[in-house]
This record gives C-alpha cells, structure tokens and sequence, in this order.
C-alpha cells in the first residue's frame, strides 16, 4: 500500500513473463503480468503416473505422464527384483526406462518422482513376467548302420534370439518304445542314437519339458521307409 504509483508499474512490468500470449495483434509488449507479491507462491505436488510393456527380452517402463506444476527433477525406479534406476534431468526422452528380469515372475515395480521443491509422489504397478518359449526341431538324421541304428539330430533355442542355442538342456527322444534322454551340446544340438525298423515309416518325437525360465517344447518327424541301411 505504500508504494507509488511507479514502483508499482515497475513492480508488475518487471516481473512480467514475456511472449506468453499468441494472436494478439501488433502493438502489444506481450507481458503476462505477475501481480502476487508479499506472498510465497504455492506449489503444487507432483503426480506420479506411469505405464509398462513387455516382451522379448524385457520391458519398457514409461513414466512420461507424471505431471508437476514447475517441472519433475527426478524419477526413481524400483523394479521389485532388487534393481532400481535414477534419471536426473528429466524430460520427455529419459522418462522412459527399459528393464530386463531375470527370472519370471510377479513384482511390484514403483515409480516415485521428485519435483524442484523436493515433494514427491510415487505410483505402483504389477509386472508379470511369462517364461520365455522356445523352439526344437527334429533338423537331420546324421548317420546310420547295417543294424538300424541311426543317429537323430534336434535344436533347441530362445524364440525370443533363436541366434541364442540352449545348451545344457535334456531332450528326450522317443521311437516307439525306445526312449533317449540327451543333454543339448554348447550350440543348443542334441543328437540321440534310435534303432530304425527297415522298410517302415519311422516317427520320432523329441521333447523338452521346460524349467523355471523356459516353457517346453515338442517336434515329431517322419523318416522314410529304408529298406537296406548302409553301413
């Protein structure tokens, strides 16, 4: 109350925002004038809100619809497996995080998010994370002898990188009533010995019955009748 009249236009005019204001005409500083003062200006909370996908190899979190009235300082990402992620220096680009699991399963991902004046606000999501599937396929039979015996061949691999063999898995092998668990070698190949009838059609069946990463997978062939094996 006390100031003059000059103080106060230099007071308005002076802590104007400038070019806030579209299609108005020529002639106009185009201030937007600020006219609070004495009184600390509120500041509202952020609000923290965010949306997930997943598939292949991990999942991608986004957390670009957390909104604050000046600007969010930081996101804090918890995961739910152990593993978290800060961004600093937010904008629209680092809002988004990418997160790989490392086994399936159910967690509470969390996302709390910081603004300039130190409020916070945190949001929570459910992750669930499917086994990865996989491929086997009954490619070859290698060799053979006079008796039958031939050698089968099958691959196992990742569908989600089926570059990536699967070694160290068990592949069991059925012929009729032969049955042959074989342990996948360093490119994912499992290769069993079956004993062939001559002059039939031989249907072999390689199975593998998943873990606690991998669901199962199954392939069937159909060999030709041979007549006379070569040695």
């Amino acid at each position: 109350p006390a100031a003059d009249p000059s103080a106060v236009h230099a007071a308005l005019v002076n802590n104007a925002s400038v070019n806030k204001l579209s299609s108005i005409g020529t002639g106009s500083p185009n201030r937007l004038l600020y006219s609070i003062f004495g009184v600390t200006p509120i500041d509202t909370p952020p609000s923290a809100n965010f949306t997930f996908s997943c598939g292949g190899a991990g999942c991608t979190f986004d957390g670009s619809l957390s909104t604050d009235d000046h600007g969010i300082s930081r996101y804090a990402w918890d995961f739910g497996d152990g593993q978290t992620a800060q961004v600093t220096a937010c904008n629209s680009s680092n809002a988004r995080v990418n997160h790989a699991y490392p086994n399936p399963g159910t967690y509470t991902a969390t996302l709390t998010v910081r603004d300039k004046e130190n409020a916070t606000a945190s949001d929570f999501l459910t992750v669930t994370v499917n086994k990865r599937p996989t491929l086997l396929n009954i490619y070859a039979a290698l060799s053979s002898t006079s008796a039958g015996a031939v050698e089968v061949a099958a691959k196992l691999v990742d569908r989600f990188d089926v570059t990536q063999p699967m070694a160290g898995q068990s592949v069991v092998f059925t012929l009729g009533t032969q049955t042959v668990p074989v342990t996948t070698n360093a490119e994912g190949i499992a290769v069993a010995v079956l004993t062939f009838a001559p002059g039939v059609v031989n249907t072999v069946t390689a199975t593998y019955a998943g873990d606690g990463f991998y669901v199962p997978a199954a392939d069937t062939d159909s060999f030709n009748p041979v007549s006379v094996f070569p040695e």
